[in-house]
């Protein structure tokens, strides 16, 4: 047993002592036991079933060939009393914990014979397509076809009998799984031993089970009571059943003739899965369950509809007793028809079914819907005990009565405290869509104290329109605790008067593509700053040669020309988000004349931007960009300078929001212009060192087209565009040494700077889904500091350099690290 569960089923099988009251899940690993992802562990994929056969090794039976069984009682006339069982069995393991698989078609069909002229009869059809006796696993990946049938019993009506009465069952069982050693149904079943044992029951096929009684006919002292009952799985006491393929589950009543009138019992029953106390059921594929209630089939002079005894037909998708796990992942589709015969017929249509201390979960959907002549009653989920639900999935319930008696309701407490801890509710165009969809009995009640209401939409739900959300239960008020809502963090989810009502806003916290937009700005002005260092560094070596030549003429001073490569790295950290950004800038300058250079640069770089995915979802952009400009400098006096530059950036955006609620993604472009124009003024404190204060002017024009992103599920996101100016202004001041060891030059550099936009420092934006616009303005108006540090060695005509820049904002936290090569020639 060490290894049996290595793939999650040990640890789920020993989850089924949880469900008895007060112990089990209660204890889960700390986790929510209402939570779906608890329960995938019951779900193995093919790999986990892979590692199962080889932990079994020995113990597994392999079922692969069709199987094929009619069995028929023998037909009886005349008889006094008749008591009989016709049993057709597919596949029936009983050794100590084994695997058994079918891969193969199994089809049983098993019907109790007509009877002519009988006094007392108890008969029985039964049929099971996969029985597991002694625990272990059963596993369907094949199909199974369970029916069972009567024919016609008719009783003597002429007096010869002193007992005159029918007890008639068909059941049809698609797989049965136990520890107890026993058959399914057993008189006397031995008690359930499930301490260190596996009871699991899997179907991955297909399950399509069936069960219908024959006409009946008696005089007006005979009695019947007929059960025809259907279950895809049936799973004893703390064991667990799955299904995560397809189950049929039909049960028929019988055929009342017109000769009688004598009171009937019918009770008709077909569920999906069937769990006992203590046991987990879990739905991932589809179930289909079917009750029709006995009909009158020609009333004649004889018989009438309004014939005394009682027709229940039941159908029900997924049924736990005490202490079970219930929980739908799927699809249940539940139908009942309570027919047209006797007093006051019930049907009864229940997708998830649940007792004392059940763990009722639905994240799929339940569709149930009920008629009946007498009473008709569809509930998606019910309680009959103290109880939990989480429920996110959709429900929808109808029910219709010729007698006006109809009940439907998403969730019903039948018995007992039913703790609602999730629900789920779309909102469309019904503003009361949570109003009165609840209902208990005069002795069940819900518990919201802890309760999530969790809220879903689509694109034709309006906003700002209030939904009621305190009336689940007509004439009560029932308040959730909380709210969440299933949808983009864009669209705000409003509380109105303490959880009254809701209403939906668009109201987008920020605009990712303004922030793209700000962060490939921020960039490229760290880019500029590179190429103005290289464009100083090329103007000081003018200077030191026209120094060497001793004068003005034509020296190497007024034909210097220099090349510069320079990687960098950059990272920005904002209150949503962090972007990192990776290239390269280069150019080249041009010495015209004694106390002019003129140049070219560019720019090539990769960078991606991830935004807070606690806060504002799992989005991203990726950035690529490329810029090209032009500089010059000038200098006036051997102590002032000036310098100017422009550069035109183009950039690419791939955004995408990776968020389940809201996946859409876009691809978009921004283009840009910055002009830069220094003054700068030197002093020479002491000998190889120069001070130079310096103010600045930065010009930014800035554009982006208007896009749409494409969205997965529903409708996109329209961005507008944006086109805007910006001035800043700058100060600095720059220090810069050199020192001297040999034929090689060392030259430190310290700049500290402040910059503060002088203009509106405004950028406006809007976002639109559908027909709601939000217009989100974001201010850079605040003073930036910083200081750039670097350290280079020059040798004949080659630099090499290395520097950071720091620089912070209110919001912002900006680091840029490079090295710089430049070649003298």
């Amino acid at each position: 047993m060490s290894n049996r569960f290595a793939l999650g089923l040990v640890a789920a099988l020993c989850l089924c002592l949880f469900c008895t009251p007060g112990s089990a899940s209660e204890h889960h690993a700390g986790s929510d036991p209402l939570l779906p992802r608890v329960w995938s562990v019951f779900v193995p994929s093919d790999g986990e079933l892979g590692a199962l056969h080889e932990s079994y090794a020995g113990r597994v039976f392999l079922h692969d060939e069709d199987i094929a069984v009619d069995k028929k009682g023998v037909p009886l006339f005349g008889a006094g009393t008749s008591e009989g069982v016709v049993y057709a069995s597919g596949i029936c393991v009983g050794g100590d914990e084994l695997l058994v698989e079918n891969s193969a078609a199994v089809t049983l069909r098993a019907a109790y014979p007509a009877m002519e002229a009988v006094g007392r009869v108890d008969s029985v059809s039964k049929s099971f397509g996969m029985s597991l006796l002694n625990g272990g696993i059963a596993l369907n990946n094949g199909s199974i076809d369970a029916g069972t049938t009567g024919e016609a019993v008719r009783l003597s009506t002429d007096g010869r009998y002193a007992e005159v009465g029918a007890d008639l069952v068909a059941l049809s069982c698609g797989m049965w799984a136990t520890r107890s050693g026993q058959l399914a149904f057993s008189s006397a079943p031995a008690p359930s031993d499930s301490a260190g044992t596996d009871c699991l029951a899997l179907n991955r096929g297909r399950i399509s089970v069936s069960s219908g009684l024959g006409g009946h006919a008696a005089g007006l002292d005979a009695t019947y009571r007929t059960r025809s009952l259907a279950y895809g799985m049936y799973c004893d006491v703390d064991s667990v059943g799955v299904n995560t393929g397809q189950i049929s589950a039909t049960a028929t009543g019988g055929m009342r003739l017109a000769t009688n009138t004598s009171p009937m019992g019918a009770d008709v029953s077909a569920c999906g899965v069937h769990g006992k106390s203590g046991s987990v059921v879990i739905n991932t594929g589809g179930i289909a369950a079917t009750a029709h209630g006995d009909r009158l089939e020609d009333p004649g002079t004889a018989g009438t509809p309004s014939a005394a005894g009682t027709v229940r037909a039941q159908a029900m998708g997924l049924w736990g007793g005490t202490g079970a796990a219930v929980v739908n992942m799927g699809e249940v589709v539940v139908t009942a028809d309570g027919g047209d015969a006797g007093d006051s017929p019930l049907g009864g249509a229940y997708g998830l079914v649940g007792s004392t201390g059940s763990r009722l979960v639905n994240t799929g959907t339940i569709s149930v819907s009920a008629r009946s002549r007498g009473t008709a009653n569809a509930y998606g989920i019910v309680s009959t005990g103290d109880a939990e639900l989480y429920s996110t999935g959709t429900i929808d319930v109808l029910a219709w009565s010729e007698a006006g008696d109809a009940n439907a309701y998403a969730v019903y407490a039948a018995d007992g405290r039913l703790a609602v801890k999730g629900y789920g509710v779309h909102l469309a165009h019904d503003s009361h869509v949570l109003q009165g969809v609840w209902g208990h009995s005069a002795t069940g009640f819900f518990d919201l104290t802890d309760a999530t209401l969790y809220v879903s939409i689509d694109e034709d739900t309006p906003f700002e329109t209030p939904y009621r959300i305190d009336g689940a239960v007509a004439g009560e008020t029932h308040r959730f605790a909380r709210l969440d809502g299933a949808f983009p963090e864009d669209i705000a989810l409003v509380s109105v008067n303490n959880n009254e009502a809701v209403l939906l806003r668009y109201a987008p916290a920020f605009n990712p593509a303004m922030k793209a937009l700000q962060q490939t700005t921020r960039v490229m002005t760290q880019c500029i700053t590179m190429a103005d260092e290289a464009l100083m560094n090329a103007a000081l070596k003018q200077a030191s040669r026209n120094m060497a030549e001793g004068g003005p003429g034509e020296g190497r001073g007024t034909e210097g020309r220099t090349l510069f490569l320079t990687p960098f790295a950059i990272r920005a950290d904002e209150d949503v988000y962090e972007a990192e950004d990776r290239g390269v800038c280069g150019g080249g300058t041009r010495a015209w004349g004694r106390d002019t250079l003129a140049g070219v640069h560019f720019v090539l770089g990769r960078g991606q931007q991830d935004f807070d995915p606690a806060r504002f979802q799992d989005r991203e952009t990726r950035m690529t960009h490329a810029a090209i400009g032009v500089q010059g400098f000038h200098r006036f006096t051997s102590r002032a300078s000036l310098r100017l530059s422009s550069t035109f950036f183009y950039s690419t955006h791939d955004f995408e929001d990776k968020d389940p609620r809201n996946l859409e993604e876009a691809d978009y472009k921004n283009q840009g212009l910055i002009t830069r124009l220094a003054g700068s003024y030197a002093f020479y404190p002491i000998a190889n060192s120069v001070l130079s204060p310096e103010i600045a002017l930065r010009h930014e024009w800035v554009h982006q087209d208007t896009f749409t992103t494409d969205h997965m599920g529903w409708m996109g996101t329209r961005y507008g565009g944006l086109h805007e100016h910006e001035l800043h202004g700058e100060a600095a001041l720059d220090w810069r040494g050199r020192f001297k060891k040999g034929d090689t030059d060392i030259h430190p550099r310290l700049r500290l700077f402040a910059e503060q936009v002088l203009t509106g420092g405004t950028m406006t934006g809007s976002m639109a889904l559908a027909d709601h616009r939000a217009t989100l303005a974001d201010r850079q108006n605040d003073p930036c500091f910083g200081a750039q540090l670097s350290a280079g060695i020059t040798k004949g005509e080659t630099s090499l350099a290395l520097g950071y820049t720091g620089r912070i904002e209110e919001e912002v936290t900006q680091q840029s690290g490079w090295v710089s090569v430049q070649v003298n020639f």
